[in-house]
């Protein structure tokens, strides 16, 4: 049976599923639209990299639960001499 996904209706609602002590650092892009559709589950990165922001909700529960993930160090970039250039890595 196919249902409607879930909205989120502001950036205030969208920032109430998150722990009231992540709140503060959850990072919202200026091209975040609202109403937001959540299907299975939402995901971005903030610009910086550093965080990870992830928003779902199962059809039983009352509200979505958001996520936020930091990372400790961010990948350096690499030289590569076959190359000659530079590029991320994640090693």
């Amino acid at each position: 049976m196919f249902r409607e996904p879930d909205q989120i209706k502001s950036s205030e609602e969208l920032l109430k599923a998150f722990r009231s002590r992540d709140q503060k650092n959850v990072f919202i892009p200026k091209t975040m639209r609202f109403p937001l559709s959540i299907g299975h589950y939402l995901a971005w990165t903030e610009p910086s990299g550093v965080r990870v922001y992830l928003v779902f909700k199962k059809a039983d529960w009352k509200a979505p639960v958001g996520v936020a993930f930091r990372r400790e160090s961010l990948p350096r970039p690499r030289m590569y001499p076959e190359a000659g250039e530079y590029r991320q890595s994640d090693r």
